[in-house]
């Protein structure tokens, strides 16, 4: 990808303070500068890297420029600067500044440089001082307003330092965290996977300069890797793949609950920056597509975040109209397949400053982003905001002191459970310029009322594709439509609760499936496991007899059984068990599922209803067993709170077989 200097903008641009001045660039956008050379001197060559805002390469060069000329206290004000960048190192940049407030105390917007210095170290009393002088100094509209800023940053900080959050704050470590620059995380709603943005040695290309070629004064690109957690544990990252990591700027910027749909910022010479999409088709990603509709423009566009049911898009935008230079809007998803109908989400989200990367709850009702103004302690903080049962947003909550910093906090993403939250932070102790952060608990202001619904879906016990359409059962509507992936066979749905819910099942060739899940009654986080089978009529039947040659094998002692009644089966064979072999307890069959009662027997237990194929709808109770006893003792329980007709049924592998036949059979 051929990307021209004035066209290059990754997402890390984005960990930038929201003015386009100097003082408030960050280097760890590692701007690749075209023109350096190495038959340059020292000086001319920090000076190049300084006005590309490269300061972690123009840092070394300074710091010696200064020892070699410790009269040149330009060199040291530069080299202060650059420390401000310098991740652990940054309270040298404090060192430097008060060398030269004593050796030259007039050196223009010392004050300025000083008060970030000392801001970014968390010594506020002494920022504020130094702000003040500044301002006193009738400094220019620009300077003031970023000295005005960093006074109400220090006045927050505080404040929040004073009265921190209790959570646990765990780097992810060096598993997944380099020397290098690891940000935006994006997590599946059961947080089985994690995909985020790589910078560094691995990065595709090497060093390169602002055109995309090699240069040993340039810097990496950035890629997109992935990993999974197993045991509890994330697994060493790897690439997403060649067809997705380019030479050019790809970076990870949102991922669908179920983990099925990866959302990718790309920069091209003919745009500003754009949103694309990867959909994970079986174990592979497809071919990055930019969005079609009117999220993209000839502007800026590179975070977003997809709703639960994907019909909602929020995304950041540099788009003029907005309150600031950057601004979230939402968009809504088109019959087409586009995207349409965007707005910018107002003033109660949107300040003069930039804010940035939202992410929309599974709930629905959630939103965290990041934002340089609001109450900010500096830089960029995570922010949350609650939608409210009008549309209006709430207004935004710092998330507080300590995960929010002196340093740019971004791209919070949380769980379903809400119990952790992920986000890349420059603050202190971490291993490079940027790392990802974990926190327990990631919210804790309210229950999350959700229903998140994992499970697998078969055919003839193999991984299938199955499409699954949700509907209100109550209100008869569709909630939306969602699918197994063709691999695994998995899927993943989340839904308000609150609401009883059908959910059908097709997979081509086989009749439909059809299960419920009532949350009418639930008002907090649950997770329902629900695992589809189907067979063909052929398979069905070769699993019977199967079923009946194992049972035939494993138990010889049953011959001449043919004779037995129900009672004698379960007095002689009740404790019997097999693998695959199951027993539930039917309470009810209706064709017109709506008009059965429930009544006593439910405080039993947990109440299941499955529609056949001949029509009728049938209930059991309790789950299954592994022996007939225990179905045979709860039938009885059963029996005795009025149900006089509840009976065991017999499945092997899913398929219900007769318990007479198939304890007739064995000869």
């Amino acid at each position: 990808m051929i990307m021209k200097k004035n066209q290059v903008k990754s997402i890390l641009y984005t960990i930038v303070f929201g003015f386009s001045f100097l003082f408030f660039a960050d280097p760890t956008i590692c701007k690749a500068t075209s023109h350096p050379s190495t038959d340059k001197d020292e000086k001319t060559l920090a000076e190049d890297f300084f006005k590309d805002e490269n300061y972690l390469k123009a840092l070394p060069l300074y710091v010696h420029l200064y020892e070699e000329n410790p009269k040149k206290t330009i060199y040291a004000f530069r080299a202060g600067i650059c420390y401000l960048y310098k991740g652990d190192e940054k309270q040298k940049s404090i060192e430097y500044f008060e060398k030269i407030l004593k050796d030259a105390p007039k050196t223009e917007d010392l004050y300025l440089y000083l008060g970030r210095a000392y801001h970014l170290n968390e010594r506020f009393d002494d920022a504020l001082t130094y702000l003040q002088k500044y301002l006193d100094q009738k400094p220019s509209q620009e300077k003031k307003q970023m000295a005005e800023l960093l006074i109400d940053n220090c006045k927050n900080a505080k404040e929040m330092v004073q009265t921190p959050l209790i959570v646990n704050i765990q780097n992810l470590g060096p598993s997944v965290n380099t020397k290098n620059s690891e940000y935006g995380p994006v997590i599946s709603s059961d947080e089985s996977v994690l995909i985020y943005t790589y910078r560094g040695e691995r990065s595709t290309g090497g060093l390169m300069d602002y055109d995309g070629n090699p240069s040993i004064f340039g810097d990496y690109y950035e890629d997109i890797f992935i990993s999974y957690k197993v045991g509890g544990n994330w697994l060493t990252p790897e690439s997403i793949g060649d067809h997705i990591n380019t030479k050019g700027h790809d970076a990870a910027i949102a991922l669908s609950d179920d983990g099925q749909q990866l959302f990718i910022f790309k920069s091209t010479p003919e745009d500003g920056g754009d949103i694309y999409i990867s959909k994970l088709e079986g174990d592979i990603w497809s071919m990055p597509e930019k969005l079609k509709g009117d999220i993209n423009t000839k502007y800026w566009e590179g975070s977003c975040s997809l709703s639960s049911d994907g019909k909602t898009l929020y995304f950041a935008s540099e788009r003029p109209g907005g309150l600031g230079k950057r601004d979230i809007y939402v968009a809504k998803l088109q019959a087409n397949g586009s995207w349409g109908d965007v707005k910018n989400l107002g003033p109660a989200i949107n300040t003069k400053y930039n804010d940035d990367a939202p992410f929309i709850h599974p709930d629905g009702k959630m939103l965290h982003f990041s934002s340089e103004g609001h109450k900010s302690i500096g830089r960029s903080d995570i922010f949350r905001a609650e939608l409210m049962p009008d549309g209006s947003w709430s207004d935004p909550v710092n998330l507080g002191y300590p995960i929010n910093s002196t340093e740019d906090d971004r791209y919070y993403v949380l769980s379903a459970d809400g119990k952790r939250g992920y986000y890349s932070s420059g603050k202190a102790g971490g291993y490079g310029d940027q790392d990802i952060y974990v926190v327990d608990p990631g919210f804790a202001a309210r229950k999350i009322a959700l229903a998140m619904i994992t499970g697998a879906v078969t055919l003839d016990d193999k991984p299938t594709k199955a499409d699954i359409k949700v509907s209100d059962v109550t209100n008869k509507k569709d909630i939306g439509n969602y699918s197994s992936n063709t691999s695994t066979g998995k899927y993943l749905i989340n839904l308000p609760t609150g609401i009883n819910y059908d959910l059908t099942y097709k997979v081509e060739g086989v009749d439909e499936q059809k299960r419920n899940l009532n949350t009418a009654s639930v008002d907090s986080f649950m997770n329902a496991s629900i695992s589809v089978k189907f067979y063909t009529k052929e398979f069905a039947e070769k699993l019977k007899q199967d079923s009946i040659a194992k049972a035939k094998a494993v138990v010889p002692t049953m011959n001449n059984d043919s004779t037995l009644s129900y009672d004698d089966i379960v007095k002689k064979y009740g404790s019997y068990t097999m693998d695959d072999l199951a027993f539930r307890v039917q309470i009810a069959a209706y064709e017109m599922a709506q008009n059965f009662q429930t009544g006593p027997v439910s405080k039993l237990g947990k109440i299941e209803k499955q529609k056949y194929q001949d029509g009728i709808t049938r209930f059991t109770i309790g789950g299954e067993f592994k022996t007939l006893n225990e179905a045979d003792n709860l039938k009885k329980a059963v029996r005795a709170a009025g149900v006089t007709d509840a009976f065991v049924l017999c499945f092997y592998k899913g398929q219900r077989i007769s318990i007479k036949s198939l304890f007739a059979s064995l000869k």
